[in-house]
């Protein structure tokens, strides 16, 4: 790969990284999917320091309800009860399920102007990368949607939308995008998928991690399916 394009493929991955981080999903690195064969990344264990709520005991709204049993079995097998938690760095819960054999999965729904305020942490990341990485149009509409959350003005949940479409933008996909799957870190090594999306003001992440994820003809659409699902 010529110089040129290693560092493009370094920035997209790495801006799609950080869109996972904002959006709830630990620590991670990733590629995306193209839009027509629509799949990136590893989840964290649970916080230690986190205090977290079996599924079983999760009241109405946790991000624990949002997916039944046989749904995640499909997905990784058996696994433990789902825990919610909140990822270090924000104040926003995530509900975890961790496979018996290893793996799991991460899913968090809430309304998307609630999940613009992890926008400030990540925008940082985005406008310390070198000059020309993103447009300069796009960065000072991203500036301003940054000013906008940390002024505490009211955010609508389509212009929060909006704010999502804006960093898949950033990150090297097609203007005006909802969604996006991508595989973590890439197509032929992946460890997880995963899938976002904010529609009609409402900001869901799904994460899928587990051995021979990258090989998996079925999980691009079974996390598109369930995306859908969650609409």
């Amino acid at each position: 790969m010529a110089p040129t394009s290693a560092r493009r493929h370094f920035r997209r991955s790495h801006l799609l990284s950080l869109i996972v981080a904002g959006a709830l999903v630990a620590t991670i690195t990733g590629c995306s999917v193209a839009a027509d064969d629509q799949p990136t990344p590893r989840a964290s264990e649970p916080s230690p320091t986190a205090s977290p709520t079996a599924s079983s005991d999760a009241a109405p709204g946790s991000p624990c309800t949002l997916l039944d049993d046989e749904t995640v079995a499909d997905l990784v097998g058996a696994s433990s009860a789902g825990v919610e938690t909140t990822p270090p760095g924000t104040e926003l819960p995530v509900c975890q399920y961790a496979a018996t054999d290893g793996g799991g999965v991460q899913v968090a729904q809430m309304p998307a102007a609630e999940w613009a305020r992890a926008l400030p942490a990540l925008v940082e990341s985005i406008l310390a990368l070198p000059e020309g990485a993103v447009p300069d149009s796009l960065r000072s509409q991203i500036e301003d949607a940054v000013n906008a959350v940390e002024s505490g003005s009211t955010i609508e949940p389509e212009a929060a939308c909006g704010y999502f479409s804006q960093l898949l933008e950033a990150a090297g996909q097609e203007a005006g995008l909802v969604s996006s799957i991508a595989y973590l870190p890439d197509r032929e090594s992946a460890v997880a998928v995963s899938g976002q999306q904010c529609i009609d003001g409402t900001y869901t992440s799904l994460l899928v991690y587990r051995d021979g994820i990258a090989t998996d003809e079925q999980i691009v659409d079974q996390v598109s399916g369930i995306l859908d699902q969650l609409r």
